[in-house]
């Protein structure tokens, strides 16, 4: 069976925009961020409690509580991808805004809504994702 894969948003002058994020956040913050991110290569993003939806259509936030809460942006797919190690077939998610929740407010505001671009453009160019970069 396959597990889920995780890609990274990246933008037009090939900057990972989620390993940017992720370098920046404090070293606790960034151990709560890859254990979700495991649970959802092992388990995909329908885990309770994990995901929620924003008011942007296909856009989630991921709950990593703490604060500041983190609340990086994500979608299912938008496409699916041959896994390397073993050569099938495999769902995907792809992180779209890094993100922090304080006082109910987005930080960087709308980053909801630029998630929702983002995963336009990759919708268009599907070279504007990598494989995710994990940081430790």
């Amino acid at each position: 069976m396959c597990k889920w894969l995780i890609y990274d948003y990246i933008s037009e002058r090939g900057v990972n925009e989620i390993a940017a994020w992720t370098r920046s956040l404090q070293k606790r913050e960034r151990a709560k961020l890859r254990s979700k991110l495991n649970m959802i290569a092992e388990n995909g993003p329908d885990l309770p409690g994990l995901l929620l939806k924003t008011e942007v259509e296909y856009i989630y936030k991921i709950k990593v509580q703490g604060n500041p809460k983190l609340r990086p942006m994500i979608c299912h797919g938008p496409f699916k991808e041959i896994d390397d190690e073993t050569g099938e077939e495999c769902e995907t998610v792809t992180l779209l805004v890094g993100a922090k929740e304080i006082s109910w407010e987005f930080e960087p505001k709308d980053a909801d809504i630029e998630a929702g671009i983002r995963r336009q453009i990759i919708l268009h160019n599907r070279k504007r994702r990598v494989k995710h970069e994990r940081i430790n």
